[in-house]
């Protein structure tokens, strides 16, 4: 840009030679009108070639981070006829079913007795007592026992489940509350619902569990 074509303010205002007779009356130019419609063309003018593809590319981009930072890993497991589910951070290891040692004079259904994994000792509880869930009726598919060992600050808990679908990945979007009438047995301990592979899983409240299993073993 040649001085000739430069803004007023640039050649003979407080940027230029200050010869601008205008500069007695408002001191600097941002006080003058000239500087303001000059300001208010630049906001007029068309957007530039490519411009609003360019930021719908940015906001497509937000979105697709936000919805990722919004999965949530959870472990989907059996219990009965319920399909469950805890999150993954919880859950410290899948085990094959280990025998479980009686404990003498612990008469609480819900503490099973201990197990012992590669020589640590751990709780075992009945998570099914535990939610207050009802014993299924009739004989149910077993043949994919497994036990499950969960841990929060440092202390672990180990339990048996009929059946671990595995980690499924799950946004908020995709959850949604349990209905108010549900009161009884693992609705009480559920946070949210979301649909599973084969029907609807109860994904519990970690807090609830951990505070429970702490009382069993207390």
């Amino acid at each position: 840009m040649t001085d000739t074509a430069a803004p007023c303010f640039d050649r003979i205002g407080i940027w230029g030679d200050r010869s601008c007779p205008l500069l007695v009356q408002h001191v600097h130019c941002r006080n003058c009108e000239t500087y303001a419609s000059t300001g208010r063309s630049l906001l007029e003018q068309p957007a530039p070639a490519g411009y609003l593809g360019e930021w719908r590319e940015r906001v497509a981009r937000k979105d697709s981070a936000t919805e990722r930072e919004s999965l949530r890993s959870l472990m989907v497991f059996r219990l009965g006829s319920e399909w469950l589910a805890l999150p993954t951070a919880a859950v410290r290891e899948v085990a094959d079913p280990l025998p479980i040692r009686r404990l003498p004079h612990r008469d609480d259904p819900r503490l099973r007795g201990l197990v012992n994994l590669r020589g640590e000792v751990l709780p075992c509880v009945d998570l099914a007592r535990l939610l207050g869930s009802a014993p299924p009726a009739g004989k149910q598919d077993r043949a994919w026992e497994r036990m499950l060992v969960i841990e929060r600050e440092g202390d672990a808990w180990a339990f048996l489940v009929d059946e671990v679908e595995g980690i499924r990945r799950v946004t908020g979007g995709q959850l949604r509350r349990p209905p108010a009438t549900v009161e009884e047995g693992a609705a009480g301990f559920t946070e949210f619902v979301f649909s599973g592979s084969r029907g609807d899983v109860g994904l519990l409240e970690e807090a609830l569990v951990f505070h429970g299993l702490k009382e069993v073993c207390r």
